[in-house]
Parts: C-alpha cells; structure tokens; sequence
C-alpha cells in the first residue's frame, strides 16, 4: 500500500490535475492513498481532484493546513499517515512516468529500503547524476536488471553534496522514514537535503534507477521567485547554509561525507556574502534570518573579508 504525499501551492488552475493524472496511471494493482496538503493555495484543490479519473484502489485526501512551505506541507502529510507501507512525494507540478511506483515495488520487493531514479535538470535532456557526479557515483550491477544499479556506497556521502534523487522521484519504506520530519523552518531552501541526509544517518540499502522517472513542471516554484542578485535568492543561500550546518551531527563517523559537506559550507557562506553585498548595493536592509544565521554560524563572520574579496576579484574578472 503506497502513500502519495504532494504539497499544494499554484496560483494556475489545471497544475494539479496533470499532476494527479499521472499519480492515477501508475501501473500498481495494490491501493494507492494519496494526500493532497493545501498550502493556502491561491487556486483551490477540489475542482482539479475532481476532473481526473481514478481508478477503484486509489483514494484521495484533502489536507488543509496554513502557508508554511513545501517542507511543512509534506509533514502534515506524514503526520496522518495511515497503514501504507511506502511513502512517495511529488510536487503539484511534476508528473511521474506510470512506471515509477511499480519500479519502486520492485526494489522493496528484493530488499531495498531506499528507490530513487535519475531526472532532468534542464530542457536539453541533462541528466541529473551525471551533472552533479559525473563518474564519482560508486554503483554496481543488479542481476537480471539492466535499467537499474545499487549504490555501493553510504547514501549519506552524496546527500551532503548534492542530490542523489530529487525528492519527487524519492520511495521509501515506512520504517525508514519513521520519526523523520522536514525542517519546516527551511522555507525555500535545503529542506529535501537535509531530510534526505536525515534518511542516508540510518544506512538504507539503495535502488537507482537510470530511466527519467519524474518529469518537472514549470508551476510556482521556489527557484523560479526572483532573480540570483534579488532578495529572495539572498533568502535561499541562508536557508541553503543553515540546512547545510544541521547537517554537521549527521556526518560524525563518515570522514567522506565530513569533508565533502565542509566544501558545501565554504560555498554556501560566500553565496550569502554574496547576496548580502547585493542587497547593500541595492540599498536594502538585510533580512532578519542573516542575524540568527551569524549568531549561529561564527565562522560567516570572521571568515567575511576573505569571502567578499574573492566575490570581488570574480566580479572584476567578470564573474558572478
């Protein structure tokens, strides 16, 4: 029995729906529960619901819950969970393949805790592991499936990086997500990160699949809000370093994903400092969230002068 979480904001009717017609094609003959968590949306849920055409094993719920972001949103949605043994998250504007819940199946099937699949990044067809990874991903051969690998690694050793698996091509078991919860205060950023590097803490046993699975929409989004110089980019670099130092517990006893998560933090404190220095030269004043990020991250501080003459030398040098 899968449960299918999906966190709902658009301001465009008809998102939704071609979002939930490929959640009701998925080719899964067991029941298939899915909670639809309205985040205050401007366009309501009901009506699109109600056009697509479900078939007799899926059943679907309406949460409502006050504005508080996609991880907030999923959480309500893992608080009224039921008896379903796996948990799927989309967002309201990507669409799955009608293969994607019964891949999943298959890899719980042959004892895996942990499905997830490749994805595109952009228009041209770029494939997200190859982007983020090229040949540093340690995989090794399924028997008898050649659309699929295992990780041969610790989950967390990437999580900390970079995604192994947008959270929409994300299927976990219910035991490995018992307990875990997003950030909710990560409102538009590191979020999924931090909840995949939560998961990666307890070792599952990992199922890649190369084929796209998850096909991303063009609905609200929190990276498509303002420009990489606007405020609200500025908002996403600290969300971005906070989920990133909430990671640091995580990493104790895996050398590789300390190291690899320390590099994270260095980019990630001067993508604020850069942002920062935006904001000035636009004459604003900085967000509230930039004093708790410095009261609890030291480091952004004292290591400010060395970052803002790097961001300087880059932009006299062209760069960003």
């Amino acid at each position: 029995m899968f449960a299918v979480i999906i966190p709902y904001f658009q301001r465009q009717p008809g998102i939704l729906a071609r979002t939930l017609e490929s959640v009701a094609l998925q080719d899964v003959a067991e029941p298939v529960h899915v909670y639809v968590v309205d985040d205050e949306s401007p366009a309501p849920p009901e009506p699109e619901v109600a056009q697509v055409s479900w078939p007799a094993h899926f059943s679907v719920r309406i949460l409502k819950k006050r504005n508080g972001g996609p991880g907030s949103a999923r959480n309500l949605g893992l608080d009224h969970l039921g008896e379903e043994r796996y948990v799927a998250f989309v967002d309201s504007d990507d669409c799955w393949a009608p293969y994607h819940l019964s891949a999943a199946r298959y890899a719980f099937d042959h004892g895996y805790d942990f499905y997830t699949a490749d994805w595109c990044i952009d228009d041209k067809g770029t494939r997200a592991h190859g982007h983020f990874y090229g040949d540093a991903l340690k995989t090794r051969a399924i028997a008898g499936v050649d659309w699929a690998v295992e990780l041969d690694d610790d989950l967390i050793n990437y999580t900390v990086y970079g995604p192994i698996g947008s959270t929409c091509s994300m299927v976990l078991t219910r035991e490995l997500v018992s307990g875990i919860r997003f950030a909710g205060g990560l409102r538009t950023a590191g979020e999924d990160g931090l909840f995949a590097t939560t998961i990666a803490a307890r070792r599952p046993r990992v199922f890649i699949s190369r084929r796209i699975d998850t096909h991303l929409g063009r609905g609200v989004n929190i990276f498509s809000s303002g420009g990489w110089n606007s405020r609200q980019s500025l908002m996403r670099s600290i969300y971005f370093l906070r989920s990133r130092l909430l990671m640091k517990p995580l990493v104790s006893g895996h050398p590789v994903a300390a190291e690899r998560l320390q590099k994270k933090i260095a980019g990630a404190r001067r993508a604020v400092w850069r942002g920062l220095l935006s904001t000035l030269k636009r004459r604003e004043l900085p967000p509230r969230e930039l004093l708790s990020l410095l009261a609890a991250d030291p480091p952004l501080l004292l290591g400010a002068p060395a970052h803002i003459r790097a961001i300087l030398r880059s932009r006299a040098e062209g760069g960003h």
